[in-house]
């Protein structure tokens, strides 16, 4: 089979929306497929993609060209895709490359929305992943009913989580019938088993904020509001986040501000993300919007209870009081009210996480890649 992979990521090079995509396109270069991947400007020397090539895809790039505002509106009020600059000269390479199918990653949920245009009006069987998904993304009229169309024509519609899934029927008032639900590959072996943290009489649980520093997402502004509350400060907590992003400094200016500097530290990217769960006893995720966080799987098949807030897939993986804690909402009281009930569990840690280990299992396969690729090949034939 000749398969298309195009990337709508923009503002990065790498991240959990290119997991999936970037490991299914690998497997089936092994299994002796045809690949083309065609990515933003400015990612083809990034290892992952390296990798990619050296196994045998065809790796190209194409530009995202930034359209003035007019320009946006223009295209919202189309029927058709606008000729955007940039990304003809990629179609066109695509068409060259003749694919039995083009498979198309959003990074959101109609950020690839050309991409799925062109190959529907090329008359190219595709289908497409979304991964984030929130609910102030409201889209007008006009702009909705260009994506419906572009969500209908696909063979399939991928989610990683189905409360995404469920948000975009209402967002759009669209059924969907062609959707489906699929799970992200993880950067921790299937069989990871390790032992419980130590930790002495006195000394600080040890928490972990896991994912790319990024506020508007992943909400790293509401867990240090949170700890700078004064019955936090009195605790015996220390948190760590992994992860970097071009908000670091402002971050750290706030961490500054609330006298934080002994409670929260930042560490920057951790490629072992088995060492990461070594030496913490829980995760803590306080975002306000996701997939489904790679992170929170991680973490769960390292057997670690997490603190989560109630967006996107976080609820299908948490069961409330038995294998983590849910705020109900991505603000600072919620986040405390989920924090109380964990701190005040914390000698449960341990049990939970154990539970959290076997409950990832019956939920995530063990290759979710693997199981994607011959999903795609059965499409394909």
């Amino acid at each position: 089979m000749k398969i298309a992979f195009l990337s709508g990521m923009q503002d990065w090079k790498w991240g959990g929306s290119e997991i999936l995509w970037c490991r299914t396109a690998e497997a089936l270069v092994a299994a002796g497929h045809h690949v083309m991947v065609s990515l933003g400007a400015d990612t083809e020397d990034f290892a992952e993609f390296t990798k990619l090539r050296d196994a045998g895809a065809l790796v190209v790039r194409h530009e995202f060209i930034n359209a003035s505002r007019t320009d946006r509106v223009v295209s919202r009020l189309r029927s058709k895709t606008p000729k955007v600059p940039g990304f003809q000269p990629a179609w066109d390479r695509v068409m060259g490359f003749q694919p039995d199918l083009v498979f198309i990653s959003d990074s959101g949920i109609y950020n690839s929305l050309q991409w799925m245009e062109f190959a529907r009006d090329s008359q190219l069987p595709y289908v497409s992943v979304a991964h984030a998904n929130v609910i102030h993304w409201w889209p007008s009229d006009h702009f909705a009913a260009r994506v419906v169309s572009a969500y209908r024509a696909a063979l399939k519609c991928f989610f990683v989580s189905q409360a995404n899934l469920e948000m975009f029927r209402v967002q759009f008032a669209e059924p969907l019938p062609n959707a489906e639900v699929v799970r992200n590959p993880f950067n921790v072996s299937w069989d990871v088993n390790l032992p419980w943290p130590a930790r002495a009489e006195g000394e600080p649980w040890k928490l972990a904020c896991v994912g790319r520093l990024c506020p508007e997402a992943k909400g790293q502004d509401l867990l240090i509001g949170l700890l700078a509350m004064e019955k936090w400060r009195s605790r015996a907590l220390e948190v760590t986040c992994f992860g970097d992003g071009p908000w670091k400094n402002s971050l750290q200016k706030l961490v500054t501000h609330h006298g934080l500097e002994k409670t929260i530290r930042f560490v920057g990217y951790v490629a072992d993300v088995e060492a990461i769960w070594r030496e913490n006893h829980a995760l803590i995720m306080p975002s306000r919007y996701e997939g489904l966080p790679i992170s929170l799987v991680e973490a769960m098949l390292c057997g670690r209870p997490a603190i989560v807030t109630d967006v996107a897939g976080m609820t299908e993986m948490i069961a409330d009081g038995e294998t983590g804690f849910v705020a109900e909402f991505p603000s600072v009281r919620s986040l405390d009210a989920a924090m109380e009930r964990a701190y005040l569990a914390r000698d449960q840690w341990q049990e939970m996480g154990q539970r959290a280990a076997q409950r990832i299992r019956e939920l995530v396969p063990s290759d979710p890649a693997g199981v994607l690729a011959q999903r795609l090949v059965a499409l394909a034939e």
